[in-house]
């Protein structure tokens, strides 16, 4: 049998499924049936370089109903007066690290299994993924909303009474239906999570490799923020897996539309430039300044 903690009953299911699954690994690795190695990941946020995340997480339902709505609201400062922030883990990042973890688990648990040819068992080592990106909840939804990449589609910040109207009003279709009263108060935080013991173990990790040393080196330093050309890919991304188009040519960012921060008061700072076709798909670094 496995103790359950006290606080299991009053999870959710899906956070108790995740501790049913962990607790029946390490059994197994408990038993000698198999080595195994947890790997505890906050939310994956975009990749860096191709802007790809996975569709059905609520971060990105949220962003992705937020651009069919026209707009979206961040949540205010919470108890402590800190302004919300989003802290997630590339998946790019991610996946590096679970090859260097799984790596270097498997070269000491191989180690064991010469040593040790029948052993009783396992130890079943946890990895808390380390965060690699912390942004402002503002900051970043400012910058989505700014993105050439919405191709036309008009995005602002909206008032309390616009927002909850907004939510009443979705449609069952919208990607953002099914979480909508987890938002009444807009986009608040995603909490980081205690991953030194992780990192320090990623560090050694490296000792071990032979590649990729820079790059690993990197996410193991404080979080970044996403840039604004990782954002833009996000939402190309986001736009395509939403099958989201528009009639107007791609919007390019204005003086005008900076300093507002997003579509408000009928001033929307537009440009509505004649451009080739081939042209839709670049980067805002890419695109000819004004």
């Amino acid at each position: 049998t496995v103790a359950r903690p006290a606080a299991l009953p009053g999870l959710g299911g899906y956070a108790q499924s995740k501790w049913v699954a962990e607790a029946r690994i390490r059994q197994a690795s408990q038993l000698g049936l198999v080595p195994c190695t947890i790997h505890r990941p906050g939310l994956i946020g975009p990749d860096t370089d191709t802007g790809a995340a996975n569709s059905q997480d609520w971060l990105i339902r949220f962003i992705s109903g937020c651009i069919l709505i026209g707009g979206y609201r961040v949540a205010q400062a919470g108890p402590d007066s800190s302004p919300p922030h989003v802290c997630v883990t590339a998946v790019d990042h991610a996946a590096m690290m679970y090859i260097h973890l799984s790596r270097h688990a498997a070269a000491s648990k191989h180690k064991r299994l010469l040593s040790d040819p029948k052993p009783e068992g396992f130890a079943c080592p946890v990895f808390h993924t380390p965060i690699t990106k912390a942004i402002s909840t503002a900051k970043m939804m400012k910058i989505i909303a700014q993105s050439p990449q919405l191709m036309g589609r008009r995005m602002r910040a909206l008032g309390r009474e616009e927002w909850e109207t907004s939510l009443e009003e979705l449609p069952a279709k919208n990607p953002l239906f099914p979480f909508r009263s987890s938002f009444r108060a807009g986009l608040g935080s995603v909490p980081p999570h205690e991953h030194k013991a992780t990192s320090n173990m990623l560090r050694k990790a490296l000792a071990l490799a032979s590649e990729d040393q820079d790059a690993v080196h990197d996410v193991c330093k404080e979080p970044k923020e996403y840039s604004v050309d990782e954002l833009d890919k996000a939402v190309r991304a986001i736009m395509a897996a939403n099958k989201l188009t528009a009639d107007l040519p791609l919007l390019m960012r204005t003086a005008s539309l900076s300093v507002l921060g997003g579509l408000e008061k009928g001033n929307f700072g537009l440009e509505l430039p004649v451009m080739d076709p081939s042209s839709l798909g670049r980067s805002r670094s890419e695109a000819p300044s004004k």
